[in-house]
């Protein structure tokens, strides 16, 4: 007996992976919780490793970095300092991206809120 066998269409490795990751539900990365990547506070970072590592670019990092050290922020426990006294992130030299890409790697609202500045600031100095 012969069994008649219904054609079956071929997919593409990208149509696949998508088929793939739709069944699967994957989550968003913005809608994880904070958790699982806590933003972290290293008081001795320098202002480059900074942007480095909140992948701002080449172009802008080295702008920030000038801007800052103009103003003799060198690292991130003077930008706290500078911020817990009063002055803006944008007036020490942040452009608008930058410190949208700043953010994410640094506790909520730290580089916006001298409040925020000062308990990061305590908790770094806690946990050293």
């Amino acid at each position: 007996r012969r069994r008649s066998v219904a054609p079956v269409a071929l997919l593409s490795p990208s149509a696949l992976v998508a088929a793939k990751l739709s069944e699967a539900r994957v989550v968003p990365a913005a809608s994880l919780p904070m958790a699982a990547s806590q933003p972290t506070i290293d008081l001795d970072e320098s202002i480059a490793a900074l942007a480095a590592r909140a992948h701002v670019s080449a172009p802008n990092k080295k702008l920030l970095q000038k801007k800052l050290l103009q103003q003799g922020v060198s690292n991130v426990a003077e930008l706290l300092v500078a911020i817990q006294g009063g002055t803006s992130a944008t007036a020490l030299g942040f452009s608008p991206a930058a410190l949208a890409l700043c953010e994410r790697v640094l506790p909520d609202e730290t580089l916006r809120n001298a409040e925020a500045a000062a308990a990061a600031l305590a908790a770094a100095f806690a946990s050293l």
